[in-house]
C-alpha cells in the first residue's frame, strides 16, 4: 500500500513541480495580486487534499498524533525552503520602471531539493498513519506554503525598489545592494499590481557624480587582466600590462601638491618605459591642473562628456531596423567581426584594440558584454559594456556605426540592449565618455552630462 502511495505521490509531484520550476525561470513582472494567485489555488487544492487524506486514514484506523505532527513539520519545511528560495530570485527594475523577477540555478536546485524532501516526508507520514494517502495528497498544501512564502518575500524585495531612497545614492551611501535591491525597511511605496513603480525622483546629478568619483575613480579596480591599481598619496593610478593602458584615474590635489605629484608620476612611468594618460575631469582640483599637465609635457586629446543615466529612467529608443540583428561576441572570430565594424565606422585600423578585446573575452567574460549588429553577413556596428563589480555603474564603449547605416537607430538599440543586461545584473547606472556625435543621441535617451573629461597623454 505504501509503495503504491509513494508512486502516486511521485506521479503527481513531477509534472506539477516541473511546471512551477519552469515558471520560476521566466523573466516576469512582480505583481501584488498576481504573485499570490497560484499559491491560493494550491491552498484550495491542498485543503481538499488534506481533508481527503484524513478521511482515507480514518476509514481504516484512527488518526494518531505522529502523522499530524509530521504533516505540520512538512508544511514548516515548505515555508523554510520558500524563504531561502526568495533570496535566490533576481529582482530588478526594468528600463521602463517595471519591477522584474527571474529565478536562478540556485532557485531551481532548491525547488528540486524541496520536492525530494516533501516526497520523503510524505512517505513517512503515510507509514506513520499505517493506512490512507495523507502524505501523498499533501503536495498541494506543501506547494501553497512554499510558493506563497517565496512570492511574499520576493514581493517585499520588489517593493523596496520603489522606495524613495532607492533613487537617491546620497541617502544610502556608496555600496551597491546585493542583487540590485535595497534591504527591507519601513513605509514602502505601494507596488502597482498592474504596472511599474511610481515614477522615481529626478536623478540627483551632484550625488551621482560624487558616487562615480568614489566607486569608479578613487576606489577603482584594475580594468584589464594583469593590470594593477596603486594608491600613492592623493593619486590613484592604473598600471597596465606591457602595451596595455596605464593612467592616473583619480587625484585629490591642491595648488601645493599638484606639481610634485605630476613630477612623481612622470618619473614613475618613465622608469617603466610606459606611455600613460592622466584622465582629468573638469571638476578636479586644482582648477588649473590641465595647464600644469601641459607645462609638464603632456598632450591633450579632444574633450569628451561624462554622461550618466539611471537605467530606470531611460527612454525607449526604438528597435533595430529591418534586416539587422544582434550577434553576441563570444569567440575570437566574433572579435574580428567587431573590429571590422569599428574600422568601417571610424575609417582607421583597430589593430590596437584586438589584444584588449581578446584578453577581456578570455580572462573576464563575466564582466564584459560585447555585441555586433549584423546586416546580413556584414558587421555594421560593434559595442561593448564593461561591468564593475562592487559598484553601481556599467560603462558603455564603442557603438560607432558604418556610414551607410547611420541614422537608423542602431546605436540607440545597442544602448537599450546593454541597459537590459546591466539591469538584470543589478546595476543602476550607465556611464559613457561621449563624443560630440553621440552626446545628443544619449541626451534624448535620458542621459545627463555630469562633467567633461580630457585625456592628457605623456610619452617618455
Amino acid at each position: 500500500m505504501q509503495s503504491t502511495n509513494g508512486g502516486a505521490a511521485l506521479a503527481i509531484a513531477v509534472p506539477v513541480v516541473g511546471l512551477v520550476v519552469r515558471q520560476q525561470l521566466r523573466t516576469r513582472r512582480v505583481r501584488r495580486i498576481g504573485s499570490l494567485l497560484a499559491p491560493a489555488v494550491f491552498a484550495v487544492l491542498g485543503a481538499s487534499g488534506i481533508a481527503f487524506g484524513v478521511a482515507s486514514v480514518a476509514e481504516h484506523r484512527p488518526l494518531t498524533a505522529l502523522p499530524v505532527v509530521l504533516l505540520v513539520v512538512s508544511l514548516a519545511v515548505a515555508a523554510g525552503f520558500g524563504a531561502v528560495r526568495a533570496r535566490t530570485v533576481r529582482v530588478w527594475r526594468g528600463p521602463q520602471g517595471e519591477v522584474l523577477r527571474k529565478g536562478t540555478a540556485a532557485t531551481t536546485g532548491l525547488w528540486l531539493t524541496s520536492a525530494g524532501v516533501h516526497f520523503g516526508l510524505g512517505l513517512w507520514i503515510d507509514h506513520a498513519a499505517g493506512a490512507g494517502v495523507l502524505g501523498a495528497v499533501s503536495l498541494y498544501a506543501y506547494l501553497a506554503i512554499g510558493l506563497g512564502t517565496q512570492n511574499l518575500l520576493v514581493r517585499g524585495r520588489a517593493a523596496a525598489l520603489c522606495r524613495p531612497e532607492a533613487d537617491d545614492p546620497g541617502r544610502r551611501g556608496d555600496r551597491r545592494p546585493r542583487g540590485g535591491v535595497l534591504p527591507a525597511g519601513r513605509d514602502p511605496r505601494p507596488l502597482d499590481p498592474a504596472g511599474p513603480c511610481p515614477p522615481p525622483a529626478r536623478m540627483d546629478t551632484s550625488a551621482v557624480l560624487a558616487l562615480f568619483d568614489r566607486q569608479m575613480r578613487r576606489d577603482a579596480l584594475a580594468d584589464a587582466p594583469g593590470g594593477r591599481v596603486e594608491r600613492v598619496g592623493e593619486v590613484v593610478r592604473q598600471v597596465g600590462v606591457e602595451g596595455g593602458w596605464s593612467a592616473v584615474v583619480w587625484s585629490g590635489l591642491d595648488q601645493a601638491t599638484a606639481r610634485p605629484a605630476i613630477a612623481e608620476q612622470v618619473q614613475y612611468f618613465t622608469e617603466l618605459g610606459r606611455e600613460f594618460e592622466w584622465k582629468l575631469y573638469s571638476h578636479d582640483q586644482p582648477a588649473d591642473l590641465g595647464e600644469l599637465l601641459l607645462a609638464a609635457g603632456f598632450e591633450a586629446a579632444p574633450d569628451e562628456t561624462l554622461m550618466v543615466a539611471r537605467i530606470a529612467d531611460l527612454r525607449d529608443g526604438g528597435g533595430l531596423p529591418e534586416g539587422v540583428r544582434l550577434h553576441p561576441v563570444t569567440t575570437p572570430a566574433d572579435v574580428e567581426l567587431m573590429l571590422s565594424a569599428h574600422e568601417g565606422a571610424f575609417e582607421a585600423t583597430a589593430d590596437w584594440l584586438r589584444p584588449n578585446l581578446l584578453d577581456m573575452l578570455a580572462e573576464s567574460p563575466g564582466t564584459v558584454s560585447m555585441v555586433v549588429a549584423m546586416a546580413g553577413d556584414i558587421p555594421v556596428c560593434g559595442a561593448r559594456m564593461e561591468l564593475h563589480p562592487g559598484t553601481e555603474f556599467a560603462g558603455l564603449w564603442g557603438g560607432g556605426t558604418v556610414p551607410a547605416w547611420r541614422g537608423r537607430g542602431i546605436y540607440r538599440a545597442l544602448v537599450a540592449h546593454r541597459a537590459k543586461i546591466a539591469a538584470e545584473r543589478g546595476y543602476r547606472y550607465l556611464q559613457v565618455d561621449a563624443s560630440e556625435q553621440s552626446r545628443p543621441i544619449l541626451q534624448r535617451l535620458g542621459f545627463a552630462a555630469l562633467s567633461t573629461t580630457t585625456p592628457y597623454t605623456y610619452k617618455p
